[in-house]
């Protein structure tokens, strides 16, 4: 590819002359606002939680024998006597 002094066309001359890319990041700038700092941890926390809840709760409900455990109520036969 011929470099850009050797290129002599109007379009060349016209344009402005480009920078190059020295560096990539990846991410958000917390000095751009201070929701974005603020954001980023409670989404996250908030997926945490949204898979951790429920995975205990099937947890629980499955350690638990069906029928195990006190009947909700009293009985007739203990309360007569």
């Amino acid at each position: 590819m011929p470099d850009r002094k050797e290129k002599s066309s109007w379009l060349s001359r016209l344009l402005p002359r480009r920078g190059n890319v020295l560096e990539v990041k990846l991410g958000y700038n917390p000095n751009s606002s201070s929701i974005g700092a603020d954001l980023t941890p409670i989404v996250l926390f908030s997926g945490f939680l949204a898979l951790v809840v429920p995975s205990l709760i099937l947890y629980l409900k499955t350690r638990t024998p069906k029928g195990a455990g006190e009947p909700v109520g009293g009985s007739s036969s203990s309360s007569s006597g």
